[in-house]
């Protein structure tokens, strides 16, 4: 029997690279109720919930737009090796099961690097968000409070846990400056 896989068969890898893309650029636009709600809310100097939301949104747009490059290229040089071998003539079932394989893989792969790789982004963009001062400059340390309010949104605090103690098992963190920006 012979190989089922060919270069062809980037068509339908690009198109699950594709649907992941278009789900990830979605979800960076479509709010949940509870995104509506906290951004009706009234809050005194800024919102944590809003910023955590709006990196997320970042993250998830980003990866998006990379699933949905990745896919185009996918499908681009599946089309040229079909160009460059005077067309196919294969079919089959395992070439659709195939194909549907395909699709799932590229799907899975779009999402699972979002998961995996979003995560460690989310927690650098929020430390590198929490070391902006009130005139928007960008200071050597992140400021605790900020950056446990942010936390927060997340992973709450546990029984007797010091801010030292969470900030250094939520984000890793040693060394901040102490409260809020002045």
């Amino acid at each position: 029997m012979a190989n089922p896989l060919v270069l062809e068969d980037l068509f339908p890898l690009g198109l699950g690279f594709d649907i992941a893309g278009a789900y990830l650029l979605a979800k960076g636009l479509l709010l949940s109720p509870q995104q509506i709600r906290g951004l009706s809310g009234t809050f005194f100097g800024w919102n944590p919930r809003e910023i955590v939301g709006r990196v997320d949104d970042k993250i998830a747009g980003t990866f998006g737009l990379l699933s949905l490059a990745l896919g185009f290229l996918a499908q681009g040089v599946g089309y040229v090796a079909v160009l460059a071998r005077g067309g196919t003539s294969r079919h089959g079932l395992v070439l659709g099961a195939t194909a549907v394989a395909a699709i799932a893989l590229g799907c899975a792969l779009g999402w699972g690097l979002h998961a995996v790789l979003g995560a460690r982004w989310r927690q650098k963009l929020l430390i590198e968000v929490s070391r902006i001062d009130r005139e928007g400059q960008r200071e050597p340390k992140p400021y605790s409070g900020v950056l446990t309010s942010l936390g927060q949104v997340r992973s709450p605090f546990r029984p007797d846990e010091s801010a030292a103690a969470y900030l250094q098992r939520v984000f890793g963190v040693d060394e901040y400056t102490e409260g809020d920006p002045r």
